[in-house]
């Protein structure tokens, strides 16, 4: 998954952060873990419990923002061809 037009990063929202804050540390540890190797690697975790349904809104996180940059991505190229050629 890492390449040079991925997203530079991926955003936590508050929510997430309260329910990491909530959760036993061990499973805090493994859904950001997860959700790091996610963003990373494209890699989906075998997780189970609060760990899992926690990791399902990160990826859910992850994805609209891959497909908001992905959208910025291309309306710049075409910014930049009309600006340039057109």
């Amino acid at each position: 998954m890492a390449d040079d037009k991925q997203m530079p990063g991926f955003m936590t929202y508050k929510e997430a952060a309260l329910m990491f804050t909530l959760m036993p540390e061990a499973d805090a540890a493994a859904a950001i873990r997860a959700a790091c190797n996610y963003y990373l690697y494209g890699e989906i975790p075998e997780l189970d419990g609060i760990a899992a349904k926690v990791f399902d809104i990160e990826k859910a996180s992850i994805d609209r923002g891959r497909g908001k940059y992905a959208d910025q991505v291309e309306g710049g190229k075409k910014g930049a061809e009309k600006r340039w050629h057109g």
